[in-house]
């Protein structure tokens, strides 16, 4: 019935035409019978969060998409070495097939939410109400259509980010037809960004959603959110991606799309969207970097700020529901602390972790000593956990080859919170107000260069991570970027640099974005190699950075530390954590200094398949190309 339900929703029959202008028409509200459309604001109402729903599913943002499907990265990897073609495992290293049964779950659901919109959209387009009803009625409708629209614009972007050229639909399907009629080959990517783009402008220029402070929730969409994500997709639709020709189904290569004024055009509409969100003055930076995530993980909302534009909400209760937020991307906690159990499975790369100390832009080695706590770059230990909580509570600091992910620490929950076994009700950050900043710094650079906008928008972004105030140029420990270079061995024309390249991954690390940004850029594959370049250094006993160690004694063991205490951390300074007994041991401060060991195995094991020309995108499952003939696995995979 799975495969059935998949080729069902493919179809849309009034959309297949010759040509692309055609094929991408709206579907036109007359089409939904009068038995059909929704009778008041309260039914649509209802759909439109049934719509909502099938973000939340496991294979959607409850896992897959957000904590699997983006690794392993220079960030991070999967926990698990053992490798199976045919698992979570061997999705994040590369390993698999077509045979994988979490390729098909995931792109059948990601259908399911387009035909879920679809029906929305078109029936709300047939309301009475929508052009007849009260002012305030037309108002919510266009709300309500503006969020269907949006949303089937983000199924098509992890459709297209996944697997490139995918069937497209933008009509409600008509079950009444015969089952071949289902069948629909690959879509261009490039038409399907095109049509979802001009969706997400009609939504904001037309349809004039409200604006956060009138909308009261981050988990539907807003203004702000819609100009966000509606920037990040375009940054993507003019960047690089795996193309082959569809007709042959041959030629790989990994290019941007043809026309260079397109793409031009593309970074113009991710300026004037990210623009718009700036001079609103409806969001702003958090002061505290750290407050952000135990926002989450309390259930706390952001109203003070609105730096959280967009979260996938989840709901837990009796047992039933919720999602893996807090619990698979946790830091390591024993099911038997009283926090319950984090699986730790996301970890963090320990010269990921070092990459913090290396962001100052100085001559000078002493200011890169974090010990005088003048220049710690205060995300660090926000974003990385370097220990774990075993079953009596304690904590004990953990060796740097096994550091996880900090952000969703679940020990950060209150005990009240709704959550069991590795489910809780913490929802998934889709989109913040600094990563709205540093798309602006982006967009800006490639447009016009090495500007004080673009280096602005980056700073506010870097000031807030020192802890500084984000709208005040700093000048000690030379925190503010003064200038913008090309990241190297990259065309300048790809409109990258690497403050940029290295800002992002410093500010959104284990946010689910640093793969496709580095896809996006055309440089995946050499920062997959560099970085296990930096890890074979660090094994070795060598700071991949080119730092000059601060210790140089005569002992052996005093001149390999690094410039910085690596494995440092004062457990316990959170207020909520004062009757732990801490698993630090005060009296081994050299222990905590030294290089960590880890083998070659560690070092091989990122992205391990990983293969260019190839990786970009993953298969389609057999099961799903068993169902639907028309649609050509990519040559990559044959």
């Amino acid at each position: 019935m799975r495969h059935f339900f998949f080729a069902i929703l493919l179809f849309a029959a009034a959309c297949i035409a010759s040509s692309c202008e055609k094929f991408l028409e709206v579907e036109p509200a007359s089409k939904v019978s009068a038995a059909n459309f929704f009778t008041s604001v309260a039914e649509a109402q209802l759909f439109a969060l049934g719509a909502y729903s099938v973000l939340a599913d496991d294979d959607l943002y409850g896992q897959k998409l957000n904590l699997i499907f983006t690794l392993d990265t220079d960030e991070g990897r999967y926990s698990t070495s053992t490798i199976s073609d045919n698992s979570a495992v061997g999705l994040a290293h590369y390993n698999m097939t077509s045979s994988n049964t979490m390729l098909a779950a995931t792109f059948n659901d990601l259908y399911a939410g387009v035909s879920r919109a679809n029906e929305a959209i078109a029936r709300i387009r047939a309301m009475p109400l929508l052009t007849e009803g009260t002012p305030t009625e037309q108002q919510q409708l266009r709300h309500i259509l503006g969020e269907m629209m949006t949303l089937r614009a983000i199924f098509y972007f992890d459709l297209v980010k996944i697997w490139g050229d995918v069937p497209f639909v933008s009509a409600p399907t008509d079950y009444s037809l015969p089952a071949a009629t289902y069948q629909l080959p690959r879509t261009s990517r490039d038409s399907i960004y095109d049509y979802i783009i001009a969706d997400m402008l009609y939504v904001v220029d037309s349809l004039r959603i409200p604006w956060r402070s009138a909308s009261n929730t981050p988990e539907r969409f807003h203004q702000g959110a819609v100009r966000g994500l509606l920037a990040r997709i375009c940054l993507h639709a003019a960047g690089y991606s795996l193309r082959w020709d569809l007709a042959a189904n041959s030629d790989l290569t990994l290019s941007k799309r043809a026309n260079a004024d397109r793409v031009r055009e593309l970074y113009q509409v991710a300026h004037e969207q990210c623009s718009r969100v700036m001079s609103s003055g409806e969001h702003q930076l958090n002061p505290s970097f750290e407050n952000i995530f135990k926002n989450y993980m309390t259930l706390t909302l952001d109203a003070n700020y609105g730096e959280s534009m967009y979260e996938v909400g989840f709901a837990f209760a009796n047992n039933t529901g919720g999602g893996r937020i807090g619990a698979f991307n946790s830091g390591r906690q024993s099911e038997f602390c009283r926090w319950g159990r984090g699986n730790g499975s996301l970890l963090a790369l320990p010269v990921h972790y070092i990459l913090y100390e290396v962001g100052i832009p100085t001559e000078s080695v002493s200011a890169l000593d974090p010990r005088s706590h003048n220049l710690l770059d205060k995300r660090r230990d926000v974003t990385i956990c370097t220990y774990l909580i075993n079953d009596t509570n304690v904590f004990e600091l953990r060796n740097s080859a096994d550091y996880t992910a900090g952000k969703w620490r679940r020990h950060w929950m209150p005990s009240t919170a709704a959550s069991s076994g590795d489910r809780t009700s913490v929802n998934w950050v889709m989109l913040r107000y600094a990563d709205v900043l540093l798309m602006f710094a982006e967009a800006e650079y490639f447009l016009n260069g090495n500007t004080e906008a673009a280096r602005e928008a980056l700073n506010k972004v870097r000031r807030r991570g020192y802890g500084y105030d984000p709208d005040a140029q700093v000048a000690t420990g030379n925190v503010d970027i003064l200038a913008l270079t090309d990241e190297p061995n990259t065309k300048p024309e790809d409109g990258i640099c690497r403050e940029i390249v290295r800002e992002r991954t410093l500010e959104l690390a284990h946010e689910g974005l640093r793969k496709y940004d580095l896809i996006r850029w055309g440089i995946y594959d050499e920062k997959l190699k560099a970085v296990r370049q930096a890890m074979s250094e660090m094994a070795s006993q060598k700071d991949p950075y080119g730092r000059t160690m601060l210790n140089s004694g005569s002992n052996q063991e005093e001149t390999a530390l690094w410039p910085a205490d690596l494995n440092f951390y004062k457990l316990g300074e959170d207020p909520g954590l004062l009757d732990i007994k801490l698993g630090r041991d005060e009296s081994n401060e050299r222990a905590r200094k030294t290089f960590a060991s880890f083998g070659d195995d560690k070092i091989r094991i990122i992205a391990i398949d990983f293969k260019k020309y190839k990786s970009e995108l993953y298969p389609i499952a057999q099961t799903v190309l068993d169902a639907n003939p028309q649609l050509k696995q990519c040559p990559a995979y044959e």
